[in-house]
């Protein structure tokens, strides 16, 4: 088991210590070179894109908003290497567990704060939510959201991400299994589109089971794609009565 601890949590949400954040953070450093000079040499006239962001009538709440925040120009008040040096993995990483924050549970968080005011509590919710969304697409955007393959016998399973956050439109999902050999061509075994995330390896592995030389090296590699995006790659190893997964891969385009 891995656990995660959140702490200082007293910069979160409206608040800045004691007192509502201003306007610009979260939206831009405390001090930004680049955009500076820009406005300076604009004489004026570039406005920052966060300029018009209206607080919210309650002071608990501040400028927390969803309609200006953008994932892609989010930005900490003070240099941090945690974000300068982020990957794409790692944006995935964390959205992956984001996405298993429903609702209910957000509205569960919200609650334990115990606010007195039924709108604040409303709107917090509506506003984790739609950054919620916002998060999601931006850190799976060129990806096949899957994530947590298991197994059980020779039958497939894994977590269609999007579907579960609520992004995808039930767009389908197309597979190729084949085994794969090393420093040779790998072997096409089957394909199709996926049903209920999940699929059945047992005609493929019937299939491999019969070539020569499968029981030197007795791996299969499924590949999941959705759309035009990058693939999931899922690599399995056969153990006779079952199929074991060794490792998953994601490529991003």
């Amino acid at each position: 088991m891995v656990r995660h601890y959140l702490l200082d949590l007293g910069d979160s949400l409206g608040a800045a210590g004691n007192r509502a954040k201003y306007r610009h953070e979260g939206y831009e450093p405390y001090f930004d070179w680049a955009e500076s000079g820009k406005r300076l040499l604009a004489l004026g006239l570039r406005y920052p894109y966060w300029l018009d962001l209206t607080p919210m009538r309650s002071r608990t709440l501040g400028p927390f908003e969803a309609e200006v925040f953008d994932p892609e120009r989010w930005s900490p008040q003070f240099p941090n290497p945690a974000f300068e040096e982020v990957t794409a993995a790692d944006t995935f990483w964390g959205a992956a567990i984001l996405a298993r924050f429903t609702r209910e549970h957000v509205g569960a968080l919200v609650d334990a704060a115990d606010f007195d005011d039924a709108w604040v509590r409303d709107t917090t919710v509506n506003v984790l939510m739609a950054r919620r969304r916002k998060l999601l697409a931006y850190a799976f955007e060129g990806y096949t959201a899957l994530d947590r393959p298991t197994t059980s016998g020779t039958l497939l399973r894994f977590v269609d991400l999007e579907t579960l956050s609520g992004l995808s439109e039930n767009d389908p999902l197309r597979f190729e299994v084949r085994w794969n050999r090393t420093l040779r061509r790998d072997v096409l075994l089957a394909e199709g589109e996926v049903e209920d995330s999940q699929i059945e390896l047992s005609e493929p592995l019937r299939i491999a089971r019969d070539r020569s030389g499968f029981s030197d090296e007795p791996f299969l590699t499924v590949s999941v794609v959705r759309n035009d995006r990058g693939k999931t790659l899922f690599h399995l190893r056969d153990l006779g009565d079952r199929v074991l997964p060794v490792a998953l891969e994601r490529d991003r385009r």
